[in-house]
């Protein structure tokens, strides 16, 4: 996003102009100040340092009205630059979406408004330290961001505008602007009349591409249009604003989001601070509110221990202490830690400019800051008192919840009991040794596998106790809520049975049990999690969470978020961050997903030999697949040659080779390089005879590999090559997209390899692979057809797999019937053939069994349905049919065969299978 900070001077809520040339000065020694030819003062720093530019808003005589940074680095320049403007004018800085606003004097000065639109409040710093602190936030990953490159009028400047993705095939760049109405006032807008200034420049320069500026707040984007013009716009631009907010739906805020890494880790730390303040400073801290005195005293010991160390220096040469931030990290943690437990609350986080920061949110839904509160106690003395704050909530924020039902706290816990990371105190959990722990990755698809320990503990129902059942029921029902809140694209929170309904009429329906005691409440809904988990009595088989979830999530499960690109060009770059495959999880416990199999499901993993492996050596494989389905191991293989056939749609599984570590120790990454090594070894006689057996086998391409030694000049790590056999059907789009993929070995089955069945990948490479589409669009019911009626339409009936995207569907349908009309052309004998035209008809081709079957079941049910084709053996069968007779041939098709029919008297209609 396009972020940008203000400096202002306030006196009584309203802004003061600074000294122009003073400003000036200070600038002038980090950056050169530059003009273009109209527009304010620019200031150009050096790369990738404090900002890509700054603009000081006024002139000499009137004074600046505000010192503007676009697009900031928030590094240690930054920091003491800010703080020196800070102090020298006695102003204040604040981000345009305001996430925060710092000052070193009153708060009080700043526009009432402003202040409380901030997201993180105000905060009063006193040193630079507490400007954007580093190690007490996540920071974004380093991207590149699309530039559009231009002549700038300003030579002491640089020649690109940054923007924040951009379509390249439709020249159309984009740039977010998260500006709030509240942060709008003279001089920040003249700032942002800079900016569109300068873009419009570049676009001028790059005749053809346009902007769209995608505005969060409305009336932001009316102030700013209202605002005084400093020059014409000659460029193409669309002003984008939200037609939700426009409607009436309020201003979205930064959202809070649970998050159960940090609920662990800060326990750990709480523990930690007490422990290191008895150790360092032989100050005993206990738990809870009575400890919050002592707290107090250990970070007055670290505030003087800040001033001794600053000694005669100002504050603004302090540079980054990382042990006074290791104590706010810890004591920030016991802070949350109480008002979680004490008052009530949950661990998450809130991302302010593009930062993540702990966050504990009340569940009366006041946000606390726990870790700023600690730095800022640390760095300011005693007048940020940690325990007046604590009291303050206490007063103003207490959870109705008693505190030791307090459900919604601690539903990260109670998950991890489930995984079996501890045990509930009464009763247990039933059947702990069948949770199968291992497919419980938080996935939407991992509710399969609960249903399967569901329905097994509901089978022996009459032997589990009651607090079993409970526990159960907790458990699952925080897993299945937690699943649902981490998979949907929109924001879902989690609130008890008493904070729900104490801003809410009591519902005389809903009384308070383990089924009632916490409700995630979503867009427009409230859930009961634990009630859907109930396995309930002996007579009533249990509802399949899985599918409950599918109902609750509807179409927002969220997807890796991406805009769309495509290749740069020298007037405009692009950045994309792909999900790295070194970060996702391939730890499966196979055994276990084939055993939750349906039977209906079980023809998924089995693999029927084709007739040519008879007499080929990878005949072994298909002996070692149970083998490997019932107790292999999952690691990272890479592609080191394939048929090329194999990374286009087509019906037929070939071989490829592949590298891996039978160890599993390396990734993907780390593969890559090594598999391509091999490959050049083909068509090569090396001297090294390791390296001659390596390249003779990928020389050959019909000779087999089962766990050959790579040479010991390329590898080291023991890594081994192998001939597979991909299976379409086991991946997600039933061809090759990509080099890497998990694969299933054994000790047991030497050499021998099967392509991870792509149920069980990771979510987010198996959308990396790109996935079939699943959802057909709705069809009227099957009706007759009309079998003496004129037949005038053709359709084209298709085995899958078939492209998911529409038109990249009808170019597969065109070179399977440019293929059937070549084969039908057939040479023509000789010269005397040639000059009569005469053709050879075609060698016959036995019937395709799939078409067969179909075509049988419908001349078997209403014969002349359809003109039945010549030739059943290829891979696209033409039908003509009469109008009357489309539903019914049509619906067959899709409906019992899962096959897909193209309409060619209609070329934007594509009947898919109906979903299963």
């Amino acid at each position: 996003m396009a972020v940008h900070l203000f400096i202002q001077k306030y006196s009584r809520g309203k802004p003061q102009t600074l000294p122009y040339d003073q400003v000036i000065e200070v600038l002038r020694r980090h950056g050169t100040p530059g003009r273009g030819p109209v527009g304010d003062l620019e200031i150009t720093f050096a790369p990738d340092q404090i900002a890509h530019y700054g603009l000081v808003i006024g002139d000499a005589p009137q004074g600046a009205q505000c010192v503007a940074f676009i697009r900031p680095v928030f590094d240690q320049n930054l920091r003491h630059l800010v703080y020196e403007l800070m102090t020298r004018f006695d102003a204040a800085v604040f981000d345009d979406a305001l996430g925060c606003a710092y000052v070193t004097g009153e708060r009080d000065e700043l526009p009432s408004p402003l202040g409380a639109a901030c997201t993180a409040g105000v905060q009063r710093i006193s040193s630079p330290q507490q400007l954007w602190p580093t190690g007490l936030s996540l920071s974004p990953p380093a991207r590149e961001r699309p530039a559009l490159r231009y002549q700038n009028p300003n030579p002491q400047g640089f020649n690109f505008v940054l923007f924040d993705w951009v379509e390249m095939e439709q020249r159309h760049l984009h740039m977010a602007l998260h500006t709030r109405a509240t942060a709008c006032n003279a001089g920040t807008l003249r700032a942002l009349r800079n900016v569109l200034l300068k873009v419009d420049t570049a676009l001028v320069g790059n005749p053809g591409f346009h902007v769209s500026y995608h505005f969060d707040d409305p009336e932001a984007n009316l102030l700013l249009l209202e605002s005084p013009k400093i020059a014409e716009m000659r460029g193409r631009a669309t002003m984008v604003v939200p037609g939700e907010v426009m409607l009436g739906e309020p201003l979205p805020e930064p959202a809070f989001v649970a998050n159960a890494d940090w609920y662990f880790s800060n326990k750990q730390k709480a523990t930690e601070l007490c422990q290191q303040a008895q150790t360092a400073h032989g100050i005993t801290i206990a738990p809870g509110l009575a400890g919050l005195a002592a707290l107090d005293t250990l970070l007055d010991v670290l505030h003087r221990k800040h001033l001794q160390q600053r000694g005669n220096r100002v504050a603004g040469e302090d540079a980054d202490d990382e042990d006074l931030q290791r104590w706010a990290s810890l004591a920030g943690a016991c802070i949350g830690e109480t008002i979680r437990r004490e008052i009530g609350g949950q661990w998450g986080a809130i991302t302010l400019l593009d930062h993540k920061h702990p966050v504990v949110r009340t569940h009366t839904g006041r946000n606390c800051w726990p870790y700023l509160i600690a730095f800022n106690r640390i760095m300011n003395g005693a007048g940020e008192s940690v325990a007046g704050y604590v009291d303050e909530l206490a007063c103003n924020a207490r959870s109705p919840t008693p505190r030791n039902a307090d459900i919604a706290a601690d539903i990260p816990l109670i998950c991890h009991l489930l995984l079996g990371h501890g045990q509930f105190n009464k009763g247990g959990l039933p059947l702990q040794a069948k949770i199968p722990v291992k497919q419980l990755d938080f996935s939407v698809r991992s509710l399969q596998s609960l249903d399967a320990y569901l329905a097994t503990a509901h089978a022996q129902l009459e032997s589990l106790t009651r607090d079993a059942l409970s526990n159960l029921a907790l458990a699952a029902g925080a897993y299945l809520g937690e699943v649902v809140r981490r998979n949907s694209s929109k924001h879902w929170h989690w609130t008890n049975y008493e904070d729900f309904f104490s801003t809410r009429p009591a519902d005389p329906n809903v009384s308070k049990s383990v089924n009632t005691c916490a409700l995630l409440i979503g867009p427009g809904m409230a859930i009961l999690p634990m009630q859907a988990c109930n396995i309930g009595g002996l007579e009533t088989p249990p509802q399949s969470v899985h599918a409950q979830a599918l109902e609750w999530l509807g179409n927002d499960i969220s997807k890796p978020e991406a805009h769309p690109e495509s290749a740069a060009t020298p007037a405009a770059g692009r950045a994309h961050d792909p999900a790295s495959p070194q970060t996702l999880d391939i730890n499966v416990d196979i055994a276990t997903c084939v055993a939750a199999l349906k039977p209906e499901e079980r023809a998924y993993v089995q693999v029927q030999p084709p007739p040519w492996v008879a007499a080929d050596e990878l005949r072994q494989l298909f002996d070692d697949y149970p083998k490997l389905l019932q107790q292999g191991r999952v690691v990272w293989a890479h592609l080191i040659q394939a048929n090329n056939s194999l990374f286009e749609p087509g019906p037929n599984d070939s071989p490829a080779e592949i590298l891996y570590d039978p160890h599993g120790r390396l990734q993907p990454a780390e593969l890559a390089p090594l598999a391509h090594r091999l490959y050049l070894l083909k068509n090569t006689k090396p001297a090294d005879p390791e390296e001659a057996r390596i390249a003779e086998h990928l020389t050959g391409e019909m000779t087999r590999a089962f766990g050959m030694p790579v040479p010991r000049t390329i590898s080291g790590a023991g890594l081994l090559e192998s001939t597979l056999l991909i299976i379409r059907k086991h991946l997600p789009n039933r061809r090759l997209a990509a080099g890497y993929f998990p694969i299933l070995i054994s000790d047991a089955c030497k050499g021998s390899a099967m392509i991870l069945p792509s149920r069980w990948w990771p979510r987010a490479l198996a959308e990396q692979w790109g996935l079939e589409a699943e959802q057909a669009p709705r069809v009227a019911p099957v009706t007759p057809p009309d079998v003496h009626a004129e037949k005038d339409q053709i359709l084209h009936v298709v085995k899958p797999p078939v492209p998911g995207d529409d038109d990249a569907a009808w170019a597969y349908l065109d070179q399977l019937l440019e293929r059937a009309e070549a084969r039908h052309l057939a040479q023509k004998k000789g010269f005397l053939g040639k000059l009569l035209g005469r053709k050879e008809a075609p060698p016959a081709r036995l019937p395709d069994p799939l078409f067969a079957k179909y075509l049988g079941r419908m001349s078997q049910a209403y014969p002349g349905a359809c003109e039945l084709p010549e030739d059943l053996g290829g891979e696209v069968l033409s039908l003509l049919v009469a109008t009357g007779s489309v539903n019914y041939v049509v619906e067959t098709a899709r409906r019992e065969f899962g096959l897909t029919v193209f309409d060619a008297n209609h070329f934007n209609i594509i009947y898919r299978p109906a979903a299963k």
